[in-house]
């Protein structure tokens, strides 16, 4: 229903030339899980997609950094020296582990 009164909202806006309610992924991923929530009884913690999305940006961030003809080299070395030394960090148990 939630999802429903917004698309009417979202119809009534495109008439008037008011692109005020435009769908977003994140409002659509909101209303199934708000949905199922009765039927699941999850925590929509344990469900959600926003750890996948934090790692795009941190992705953009570290390959918008890097030139462009050598990109996919340098990206994979960075995030591989990240790694290395989040690991050592965990290993002298300056980090917790997630």
């Amino acid at each position: 229903m939630f999802l429903l009164a917004y698309q009417v909202l979202a119809a009534e806006a495109v008439e008037r030339a008011e692109p005020g309610y435009k769908l977003r992924p994140k409002l659509h991923y909101f209303g199934h899980t708000v949905e199922e929530l009765g039927d699941t009884r999850e925590n929509p913690r344990r469900e959600d997609l926003f750890g996948f999305e934090d790692m795009v940006g941190k992705v953009k961030k570290t390959a918008s950094a890097c030139d462009r003809r050598q990109v996919m080299l340098r990206f994979a070395q960075r995030r591989l020296m990240f790694l290395k030394q989040r690991w050592a960090k965990v290993r002298q148990g300056n980090l917790k582990r997630r």
